[in-house]
């Protein structure tokens, strides 16, 4: 378990509830929940002489990246790609830097599309009406990679007008009536 030290800092986010929208049939869920465990094995840094792989820089992934089976390489190669954006993405929130954020988040996507194998014919649905609502700064993938949770940066002063053209964009394409909560950022938990 990667147990270095975190530094957190909340920003308000809109969330995406997909309903129906798993992309994964109830014979293929256990292969599909064993991968999951695959690109959770701890075991895996180690090969890479470190305890986390956010101990690793990309450069040296890249000279070792043969020590790795190939499937979990393409796991840990979104791992390294994906704690570089979440580092840029906190200085782009800061900055209110829309274009940095849009940018980031499709990055994302596309990473946990391509190199994770996070993808579900919902997902990208929801990430095409999101991206064409009017007031969307970004949008990504949430949750645990079956197609059931998307997140969308938006201009608060446009959060209704947003929500109203994802809700009649995604059920025109899919039939599926899209849930979607306006939510901010909290603590979480925490000692008391």
């Amino acid at each position: 378990m990667d147990r270095l030290p975190v530094q957190t800092n909340y920003t308000p986010v809109m969330s995406r509830k997909l309903e129906a929208a798993f992309g994964v049939s109830p014979a293929e869920l256990p292969n599909r929940l064993d991968n999951h465990l695959l690109r959770l094995d701890l075991t895996h840094p180690k090969r890479l002489g470190v305890n986390a792989l956010r101990e690793i820089s990309l450069p040296q992934f890249d000279a070792r990246v043969g020590e790795l089976p190939a499937e979990v390489a393409k796991r840990c190669r979104f791992i390294l790609e994906e704690n570089a954006r979440v580092l840029k993405m906190a200085e782009a929130l800061q900055d209110f830097d829309h274009q940095a954020i849009r940018q980031l988040t499709a990055e994302s996507f596309q990473g946990a599309c391509e190199l994770y194998e996070i993808s579900a014919p919902t997902m990208h649905a929801m990430m095409r009406a999101m991206l064409a609502a009017p007031g969307v700064i970004g949008a990504r993938q949430a949750g645990a990679g079956f197609g059931g949770c998307m997140v969308a940066f938006v201009e608060m002063s446009r959060m209704k007008e947003f929500s109203d053209a994802v809700r009649v964009d995604y059920l025109a394409n899919t039939g599926i009536e899209a849930e979607i909560y306006p939510v901010a950022a909290a603590a979480g938990a925490g000692m008391i």
